[in-house]
């Protein structure tokens, strides 16, 4: 899926999220207290799909910190 609005998915009590970008695909889900992995599934410019994953942490100010990220070629099939 694909749509021209953007919006972020980090919500500090996210339970799932998903948001929508031109080009990519965002899903969020939290794995405990202050702790988030993030989906973003990518179309890059040759028209392949691509998958970065992120690990964010809750530091003590409310924030979150990304504390990793890969990327791989993405199995998942755009529409």
């Amino acid at each position: 899926m694909r749509r021209a609005l953007f919006a972020l998915a980090l919500v500090p009590m996210l339970i799932a999220s998903f948001a929508f970008a031109g080009e990519a695909e965002i899903k969020a889900a939290q794995t405990g207290p202050g702790s988030i992995i993030q989906q973003v599934l990518i179309v890059g410019p040759d028209g392949k799909d691509y998958e970065a994953v992120y690990t964010l942490q809750q530091r003590a100010d409310g924030s979150f910190k990304i504390t990793g990220c890969s990327l791989r070629a993405s199995t998942s099939v755009s529409t």
